[in-house]
């Protein structure tokens, strides 16, 4: 079982390299484009999450189980994606409801 954790609250580590900065200068970071997922299912067992994330890899989506805590409890959520469109995440949307899986679409 694959299981990801959830991304921290952390923020991006400080550069004291003077080379770091110049280049940063010259290379402006780009503005973030959008990204799509499709949020399947949350479990309090990592199990579950398992079974149900094998059923979305054999309807030939790309799926992960994301470990986080939500009031002090742990759950396993079922995602799939990342989609760089929202027609490309409504379209494996539909793919998973012909297969009766309930998902919903997530920007990032």
């Amino acid at each position: 079982m694959v299981i990801v954790e959830a991304p921290s609250e952390a923020s991006a580590p400080v550069s004291n390299d003077p080379a770091a900065a110049v280049a940063a200068e010259e290379n402006p970071p780009q503005p973030h484009q959008a990204s799509f997922i499709l949020q399947v299912r949350s479990y309090p067992d990592p199990d579950s999450a398992d079974a149900r994330r094998a059923e979305i890899i054999l309807n030939g989506l790309s799926a992960d189980v994301v470990k986080s805590v939500e009031n002090g409890k742990i759950w396993y959520r079922v995602v799939s994606g990342p989609y760089d469109s929202q027609d490309a995440a409504v379209a494996a949307q539909q793919t998973l409801q012909h297969s009766g899986i309930d998902s919903i679409v997530v920007k990032r």
